[in-house]
């Protein structure tokens, strides 16, 4: 629902010059919402608005202006602009989404609507709303409207059944993960759908799964991610691209718990992350140290995976990068022929046509010269990273951040390694961009500067120092999104909290808020506070009681930093060094908190400049 101004826009720009087919849809939208405002229970809300029923129209480019059009370009809402209910849907909704099933078009108008009966708009702006106790209330009213809509578009004759493709269509383009629709005003359409589409519940539910696995993988929240993919291989068996994701995630938990000693064993370049399905064409139709353990879960996970469906890229290249870091020892050439064969079949692979697509097939590239550095097949690794250092881009996430510094990486290894003083000044000259701008806590790091003290001679430059190297080098860190509460529990941001009620306690209420599910649940052995509505929306931690939290740069095998409860700022600020924050009120508009969106964490400071609350919370994005 956009905000009542914006409506109010809405609701005076007039215009002309309609086209036929915005003519016919004017007509079908007047046609549908008539017979929804007939269905018994579209009464109105007692007490409120100044007129009755609520007036419908199309946003449009030619009757209220470009710029109202293209912010609501694929919307549907409704507002009480002056206290009058008004429902708006844009052209473009009505033209790719709806494409002139009334059925389709029911269920949307019929949730707007459901919105008005409900009482949910209101004559102006909540001026004490915080930005957690916004995102509980408005995933309450969009339940409740999706509910009332279907009533709604039951009771006036329609096929819900049919109107669930819409919901289905609009998940295709404007689709987002169930934890990531916590820093968004909106479920994510695979919960909506699993509410209201009861004979594919498991479906959407596994979707919803997948879609948070895949958001914890870009991220590098390796464990969250393997309980998201083992939940849906628990539905979906026979998964092959889920089963593969599943693998792929073990084996980079194991890469993140090898030590220096480990890396100098297994004599390999630095891997790049990335090679994951962003979406599953399966579901869609139908601390440190070797853990042999872990990578024989992941080697059989991607084994299943190979076996359900041989023409997958991305499970032969995992299978390859596996060989690269096996716990008896890297096997290089069995490493490269997988790799090699994958590289052939990204072409081919269905798969691969989504978002990630580009982000894996350079994973893969960058691993096989990994594998041919091994081999010491030193003209095939150069022609590789050649190739890839002529198709180097801008990174624009962290998945690319990562795969640039890591072609610096092998690049100036590989470089290193030649008797030619040119090819040698090329590698200190690599190896120095990999220091400035890769994690120090990274294992590679340490291994990279033994190898440029050993070449910076080359250069006319000369050496640069450690200090000089990480003075201006502060590298991002993966998002807090969980905590560890010990004994193999743990609580994350997103999560349903029945299910996360049975894990840790029902816990003592301590506060509700009339109207919603909202309520704020006490765990004193934890000293922590949970925040939640249908899933867990924040977590507090008040006390001495409560546990650290594990913060990590981004990179494979990166070492972990902690905040806690009681530090203080001096402390929290070096741990959070360059990430930007602002001063919110989360809990409460007249608590100041440091909030760090970047992290995903806000700290309310004390009189004596220590920690005297830490929250786990997502960015709400404005």
């Amino acid at each position: 629902m956009r905000t009542w101004i914006l409506s109010l826009v809405a609701f005076l720009l007039v215009g002309s010059g309609l086209s036929p087919a915005q003519t016919g849809n004017d007509t079908l939208v007047k046609s549908v919402f008539d017979r929804l405002l007939a269905a018994p229970t579209a009464t109105r809300p007692p007490g409120k608005y100044a007129s009755w029923p609520p007036q419908v129209s199309i946003i449009s480019a030619e009757r209220d202006g470009e710029r109202v059009a293209q912010e609501n370009r694929l919307n549907a809402f409704a507002a009480a602009p002056d206290c009058h209910p008004i429902v708006r849907i844009s052209q473009d909704l009505l033209t790719e989404i709806i494409q002139g099933d009334p059925d389709r078009l029911a269920l949307i108008l019929g949730h707007e609507l459901g919105h008005v009966v409900l009482g949910h708009p209101v004559c102006a702006p909540a001026k004490d709303r915080t930005s957690v106790l916004g995102v509980a209330i408005t995933r309450d009213q969009e339940y409740a409207a999706d509910a009332k809509g279907y009533e709604l578009a039951l009771a006036a004759g329609f096929s819900v059944r049919n109107g669930l493709k819409a919901l289905q269509a609009l998940d295709q383009v404007s689709h987002y993960s169930s934890f990531e629709a916590l820093s968004v005003d909106h479920p994510s359409w695979a919960d909506r759908l699993a509410r209201l589409d009861k004979q594919q519940a498991p479906v959407w539910r596994s979707m919803s799964a997948f879609s948070d696995g895949v958001s914890f993988l870009s991220t590098e929240n390796y464990e969250l991610a393997a309980a998201c993919f083992r939940s849906v291989t628990r539905e979906f068996p026979q998964a092959a691209d889920v089963m593969s994701n599943l693998g792929y995630t073990l084996l980079m938990q194991y890469i993140d718990q090898l030590g220096d000693d480990d890396l100098r064993a297994l004599g390999i370049g630095q891997p790049t992350t990335g090679s994951f399905y962003g979406e599953s064409l399966h579901l869609k139709s139908k601390i440190r140290g070797v853990d042999a353990g872990l990578w024989t879960e992941a080697v059989q996970a991607l084994k299943s995976a190979e076996q359900m469906d041989p023409s997958l890229a991305l499970v032969k290249a995992n299978l390859g990068l596996a060989h690269l870091v096996s716990p008896t020892g890297s096997d290089p050439k069995a490493a490269a022929t997988y790799l090699e064969n994958a590289t052939d079949m990204l072409r081919k692979d269905k798969t691969m046509d989504n978002l990630h697509g580009d982000t894996a097939a350079r994973a893969v590239i960058n691993n096989l010269a990994v594998a041919y550095i091994a081999a010491g097949d030193r003209d095939s690794a150069f022609k590789v990273l050649e190739f890839l250092l002529g198709h180097l881009k801008d990174p624009t996430n962290e998945q690319s951040f990562l795969q640039t510094i890591a072609l610096y990486y092998n690049s100036g290894m590989l470089l290193a390694s030649s008797t030619s003083s040119e090819d040698r000044g090329h590698a200190a000259a690599f190896l120095d961009r990999y220091l400035r701008e890769s994690p120090p806590s990274s294992i590679w790091w340490h291994l990279a500067y033994e190898k440029y003290t050993d070449v910076c001679k080359a250069i006319p430059t000369g050496c640069s120092s450690e200090s000089q190297l990480t003075s201006r080098n502060h590298p991002p860190l993966r998002q807090a999104v969980a905590v560890d509460l010990g004994g193999d529990k743990s609580l994350r941001l997103g999560e349903p909290f029945q299910a996360a009620r049975g894990r840790i306690g029902q816990g003592q209420v301590v506060g509700t808020v009339p109207g919603t599910t909202m309520q704020r649940v006490r765990y004193a052995d934890y000293a922590m506070d949970v925040i939640a509505s249908d899933v867990v929306i924040a977590i507090v931690l008040t006390g001495k009681q409560s546990p650290e939290l594990q913060l990590k740069e981004i990179g494979p095998a990166s070492r972990a930093k902690s905040i806690r409860y009681g530090m203080t700022t001096e402390d929290l600020e070096s741990v959070l060094a360059d990430q930007p924050y602002r001063y919110e009120g989360l809990l409460d508009t007249w608590v100041p908190y440091r909030f760090y969106p970047g992290v995903g964490i806000a700290a309310r400071v004390g009189p004596q400049r220590t920690v005297e609350e830490l929250v786990l919370v997502r960015s709400v994005e404005e």
